[in-house]
């Protein structure tokens, strides 16, 4: 049976692996989505594949945020699932403007989700058992931000990039949730002890 542990404030242990899985499969899908597609990687490819993984992620975070309650992290949470979504439209709907286009909406959702994931992962999450994995993904998103604002004008460049991303955002929530759904294992000494009160009763 899963651990139902309050390990932060935005909820249990097992909440916040369903949070953490659901992110790392839209993460591992956006980073296979770039990874096979040895013959396209044009900046209408690079919107349409970032825009469905930002809608699919903004999906997850959202009905996390619902089902975990009204506290400040849950707040936080649902406005960055909403914006990140409106974003991922966004990202769809200007998938014929080019370069420009995707090189703009990616950066604004890194800086903008970035950011909130950062002010939950320090001001909310902070000494809890998901402020670390928070912390992490808020520092990369915001390089993302800072990466795209200074990489050159390349369409292969700026989608390798994106599932990268992806790629590593995926296999680190990956690991984290499925640490936080499994069972904390007892001390050796408090198994011990069990053991012996079983004996004298």
């Amino acid at each position: 049976m899963p651990d139902q542990r309050t390990v932060s404030p935005l909820g249990t242990s097992s909440g916040l692996g369903a949070l953490f899985l659901g992110r790392a499969i839209a993460g591992l899908l956006l980073g296979a989505a770039v990874t096979f597609s040895a013959t396209d990687h044009s900046a209408a490819y690079g919107s349409v594949v970032f825009g469905a993984w930002a809608v699919l992620q903004a999906i997850v975070v959202v009905v996390s945020a619902v089902r975990g309650g009204r506290g400040p992290g849950q707040r936080i949470l649902l406005v960055q699932g909403v914006l990140g979504g409106v974003i991922g439209a966004v990202a769809l709907a200007l998938t014929g403007f080019g370069l420009g286009a995707l090189l703009l909406v990616v950066t604004a959702f890194a800086a903008v989700t970035g950011a909130l994931e950062l002010y939950r992962a320090v001001r909310i999450e902070r000494g809890s058992a998901a402020g670390r994995e928070s912390l992490f993904v808020g520092i990369l998103t915001a390089v993302l931000a800072i990466v795209f604002l200074a990489i050159p004008p390349d369409e292969v460049l700026a989608v390798g990039l994106i599932g990268g991303y992806g790629i590593v955002v995926g296999v680190y929530l990956a690991i984290a949730g499925i640490s936080l759904r499994m069972p904390t294992a007892r001390p050796e000494g408090a198994r011990e002890g069990a053991a012996d009160r079983g004996v004298e009763s």
